[in-house]
């Protein structure tokens, strides 16, 4: 998005905005990589799954190379909070696999809902599963492809091989000009300029990574015994090959 955000209104924002960071950032932030994802959810009236005949559950989590590839099953009966049910993940999909499930839903095609079950239906047909009658009545689907999501383009960053120097300047963004004393206000942070994409960790350690930088800037800094990440940075910083 930061990448886009560049070229949207001509001269005016693309100069003033590529000078936010040097040339070798602005290459990490246009190859890094991200991964594409689909997740199709359903309400159930029950957890059926936990019916045992013949001696065996009528289904159980099942991970396949089809095109559902992951089918995952929630019970929160036990729950203590105020939400409680149960539900399963017809499909979770990542990269190519989610790509299955993009294009006009509009289109005279089996809805992809109706392709998950079908295909369940005949990995468990020694069950007789049946899932379309296992269903919530009102409105139990909701489907997310990241790819269709606005401020989104994908779910998360993973990088690739060769591309540890990319992370590296990204995750070390936050450290520009503080060496030379003249800090600069604007800091990327994140789960994707993170080690750990796509995980909240990574999000905190980042936005603490800007804190300190902030407060830095404005003639701040962090007390004696609980030093911040910029006064760690020589002993932790990643190396640079």
């Amino acid at each position: 998005m930061l990448d886009k955000f560049r070229y949207m209104d001509g001269k005016e924002r693309f100069t003033p905005m590529n000078n936010l960071l040097p040339q070798a950032t602005w290459e990490a932030v246009m190859y890094t990589h991200y991964m594409q994802s689909a997740k199709i959810f359903a309400n159930t009236r029950r957890p059926f799954w936990n019916d045992v005949e013949n001696g065996r559950y009528k289904m159980s989590v099942t991970l396949s190379d089809r095109l559902t590839r992951g089918t995952y099953l929630l019970d929160y009966a036990p729950s203590n909070g105020v939400n409680k049910g149960s539900g399963m993940f017809l499909s979770y999909t990542w990269n190519d696999d989610s790509l299955k499930f993009l294009g006009d839903r509009s289109a005279p095609l089996p809805s992809h809902v109706d392709l998950c079950t079908t295909l369940l239906d005949t990995v468990y047909a020694d069950t007789q599963l049946n899932l379309a009658a296992e269903f919530g009545m009102v409105d139990p689907f909701i489907e997310i492809n990241w790819e269709n999501e606005p401020f989104y383009l994908c779910a998360f960053k993973m990088n690739l091989p060769g591309q540890y120097e990319y992370q590296r300047l990204l995750f070390s963004q936050f450290m520009s000009g503080v060496k030379e004393g003249a800090p600069d206000g604007f800091i990327l942070s994140g789960d994707d300029i993170s080690w750990t994409g796509g995980w909240a960790e990574g999000g905190v350690t980042t936005a603490l990574n800007a804190v300190n930088k902030l407060a830095v800037k404005f003639g701040g800094g962090t007390i004696e015994h609980n030093p911040g990440p910029i006064d760690q940075w020589d002993a932790l910083q990643p190396l640079q090959l």
